[in-house]
């Protein structure tokens, strides 16, 4: 296939640049090869930059750039295709080719590794997932972003707990006694759980919304009912002196939430516990953001406890070590006020500066 030459503009003909990377469109259904996918790529990228300099507007802009992810999917689609140059042994001008190959590398085919990543994992999407991304984002900036996501977080936002936080937790925080109550949410499938059972003399319930694990039991903790209908429970067990019943009121909820449901969560777990909170948040749980400013700001006197980690444990799919987030336990303590104490809370929050 010869592709036509000049899709660019030139001179003033900027009505043509739309006609222009429409035709680029049509014949990327064509491409069998690496050269020409790459020279539609190049093409759109430079139309990209033509309309951004000519303030030709954002339609065409955008349109740009999704005739050059259709390129790049392209590319990706035709490498997955093609056999891996395995390299060679060796370092500098002594290195050795592994065997004999006729397949080029990279370089030789004028690409860089991170095109080549990006262009393959264009090519993975499945073809509904690709196409809203194709005619919905507006720059590789939010390409890369989206991208993230779906490795990123799983299902349920789901992310069992280490053991060693948990016991560096009780360690540092004296405040939880061994005869107190201790309600999970969030149990998962029972790492928190486990750890806090084996330590407590009181009872440790396992609640989640996906119970994973034979004595949890269902609920869903982003809801004020569920709270309520276990405070009802206990206030009536108090009244007929039936402890057994009376368990359902904790004097702690400890948990690893959904980091999506946590600003949910953690406001109902401290009006129904009757000593504190702790909670396993990334340290961005702090940020004064609207859906959680107020609560944070009104309980910053009774945050006790900011108990960061080192090293990061991991909690995501596409890492091979740690997570890239940090994390901490954050102890809240109804019992405790820093300004009783005449200090300032060491944790405060600035809202609205600009």
């Amino acid at each position: 296939m010869e592709m036509e030459n000049n899709l660019l503009p030139q001179g003033g003909q900027d009505t043509s640049v739309l006609a222009r990377l429409t035709y680029a469109r049509q014949i990327l259904a064509e491409v069998r090869t690496l050269p020409q996918a790459k020279e539609i790529m190049d093409v759109a990228v430079a139309a990209e930059v033509y309309a951004k300099q000519r303030q030709l507007g954002e339609e065409a802009e955008r349109y740009a750039f999704e005739i050059r992810l259709r390129a790049e999917r392209k590319i990706g689609k035709i490498l997955i295709e093609t056999p891996k140059n395995p390299g060679a042994k060796g370092i500098g001008p002594i290195a050795v080719p592994k065997g004999n190959h006729n397949t080029p590398t990279l370089k030789e085919m004028g690409l860089t590794k991170k095109l080549s990543m990006l262009a393959q994992e264009l090519a993975r999407l499945p073809e509904e997932q690709f196409e809203e991304f194709a005619t919905g984002i507006r720059d590789a900036r939010e390409l890369k972003r989206l991208l993230k996501k779906p490795k990123s977080r799983k299902e349920n936002d789901f992310y069992p707990t280490p053991g060693p936080l948990v016991n560096h937790l009780f360690e540092r925080v004296p405040e939880i006694e061994l005869t107190h109550r201790i309600l999970e949410p969030c149990a998962g499938r029972g790492d928190l759980w486990v750890e806090m059972q084996r330590r407590q003399r009181a009872r440790v319930d396992a609640l989640d919304i996906e119970p994973g694990f034979e004595e949890c039991r269902r609920w869903d903790a982003t809801e004020r009912q569920a709270w309520q209908i276990r405070a009802d429970s206990a206030f009536s067990a108090e009244l007929l002196d039936k402890p057994d019943l009376s368990r359902w009121a904790q004097e702690w909820t400890i948990s690893n939430p959904p980091f999506d449901q946590a600003e949910k969560i953690v406001p109902l777990a401290w009006e129904y516990s009757r000593v504190g909170v702790a909670f396993l948040l990334r340290l961005t749980f702090l940020e004064p953001c609207n859906g959680r400013a107020e609560w944070l700001e009104e309980h910053a006197d009774q945050l006790r406890y900011v108990l960061t980690c080192n090293p990061r444990p991991r909690f995501r799919d596409d890492t091979t070590g740690t997570d890239q987030a940090t994390v901490a336990w954050l102890v809240w303590l109804k019992d405790w006020s820093w300004e009783k104490k005449g200090i300032a809370p060491p944790v405060q929050f600035i809202r609205k500066w600009r």
